[in-house]
């Protein structure tokens, strides 16, 4: 037997013990899987026993691992890079260690003008159902005295948690696995998220309040040498292909079909050609949205509103995303209501 054989008959058998799992409810999920396999040259993927077993744990069909839908998003968003770079023919290492006694980073591209360090991270996202009563939320950490305090005391009233510890921890977590980043090295944070959470973690890297990455943020979580090392932080709808649409996507497992958003740490310098070949590299809407949003944000100057921090955190931020969304990615956009 090949090793693509052997790999196909692993996961057919453990496919018999995971009912549940995304390839056993969605045939043309599981379809596309094995094009994929096949169309792009990813046998070093499984070309042994324990890089087999690897990739079995990346999709929650190790033998004896019940299926968790949390890890099932880490692990694919992991693939889906791999086979972006295969399809792209680019050289790139899984798991790749770029400090001694480290733990490794998802994923290292390289080319002839830089190296890539990227690590991708999935958050526990907790979606309230219709049923959960009035969800109420403050988008970002805007004052000392949050308005929200208290609120959830309300009966049928919930309060939806502010998530941008995560992005600390993500961070704080890169920290220790990125080398320095200098000399042709970019490192990544790979954030994976449903499409309804895009304008979340937005806010919480850039909002004028609290940004993680905003120059001159009143309140701050984090200070700016806790994640020196990273450069940029990628934020992608992966999660929404994987989670909600499975049959509605043109193909899961290839980037370009997802949002995806660059936002560069303003406390580094990026050098121009690095962050052009990257653009090139991972596909995504930067570029389109970030005229998008001068547009829409000049088209409110025009109607007489003063855009200032207190304004862009508020309201021009949660209004950008829905307008962008529903005409671009009106899939995804559609099958969440509380964007």
């Amino acid at each position: 037997m090949s090793n693509l054989e052997i790999l196909l008959d692993l996961i057919e058998r453990n496919l018999e013990t995971h009912k549940n799992h995304p390839f056993n409810t969605h045939p043309k999920y599981y379809e596309d899987f094995l094009c994929i396999l096949n169309e792009y040259p990813c046998e070093f993927l499984y070309s042994t026993s324990g890089k087999r077993n690897a990739l079995l744990s990346k999709l929650q069909l190790s033998k004896n691992a019940a299926y968790n839908p949390v890890t099932y998003c880490q692990g694919i968003s992991e693939i889906v890079l791999y086979f972006n770079a295969m399809q792209k023919n680019l050289n790139f290492t899984p798991e790749k260690k770029l400090t001694a006694g480290g733990t490794d980073v998802d994923m290292q591209i390289q080319t002839k003008n830089a190296t890539y360090n990227i690590e991708i991270k999935s958050p526990d996202i907790n979606i309230p159902s219709a049923s959960s009563g009035l969800l109420v939320e403050n988008l970002f950490r805007t004052t000392e005295n949050d308005w929200t305090k208290g609120i959830d005391q309300i009966d049928n009233i919930k309060l939806k948690k502010n998530d941008d510890n995560k992005v600390c921890s993500f961070l704080k977590s890169a920290q220790s696995k990125f080398c320095e980043s200098s000399n042709g090295i970019c490192n990544i944070l790979f954030i994976s998220l449903p499409l309804c959470e895009i304008p979340r973690y937005f806010g919480y890297i850039t909002n004028g309040y609290s940004g993680i990455f905003s120059l001159n943020a009143p309140i701050r979580f984090l200070s700016a040498d806790c994640f020196d090392k990273t450069d940029i932080i990628i934020l992608s709808s992966i999660a929404d292909g994987h989670t909600f649409s499975y049959e509605d996507v043109d193909s899961p497992w290839k980037l370009d079909e997802f949002f995806t958003h660059f936002i560069s740490n303003p406390f580094k310098s990026i050098d121009a050609n690095i962050a052009h070949e990257l653009l090139e590299i991972i596909p995504n809407s930067t570029l389109e949205f970030d005229e998008f949003f001068f547009k829409f944000e000049s088209t409110l100057q025009e109607q007489g509103e003063k855009i200032n921090d207190k304004n862009y955190a508020n309201d021009v931020m949660p209004l950008v995303f829905p307008k962008y969304f529903s005409r671009f990615y009106p899939k995804f956009y559609n099958q969440h209501t509380d964007l």
